[in-house]
């Protein structure tokens, strides 16, 4: 069992190191930073809408906040760092599905 959590250590340290994941990392503080105003407001409309949601169709303010949560929502993805980051983010998701496949293939392997 010892040997399962060592490997696994090991297998965290390869992915920390990997470059993509670095990458993506640095991308998130960039972002942290640079797009906190874009965040924020996108989060704060976020909560309005749900908040107003719960009266559904009928409050008197529900068009205009979905219009600009919208708004704000298309800003915020359109960032170029934003994209990046998505970019960057899909990049490190395949590597751990491609670890995962893997790993699955061999466990497959062994019970044959």
């Amino acid at each position: 069992m010892q040997d399962i959590i060592n490997a696994t250590y090991d297998l965290v340290d390869e992915i920390i190191d990997n470059e993509i994941f670095k990458e993506l990392l640095a991308l998130k503080k960039r972002i942290d930073i640079e797009c906190i105003s874009q965040i924020n407001k996108f989060n704060d409309l976020k909560a309005k809408y749900v908040e107003i949601s719960k009266y559904g169709e009928y409050h008197p303010d529900i068009k205009i906040v979905r219009k600009e949560l919208s708004e704000a929502k298309v800003e915020l993805y359109s960032n170029p760092l934003v994209i990046a980051y998505k970019d960057k983010e899909n990049a490190v998701q395949k590597f751990l599905d491609s670890i995962k496949n893997e790993i699955v293939s061999e466990v497959c392997k062994k019970q044959v």
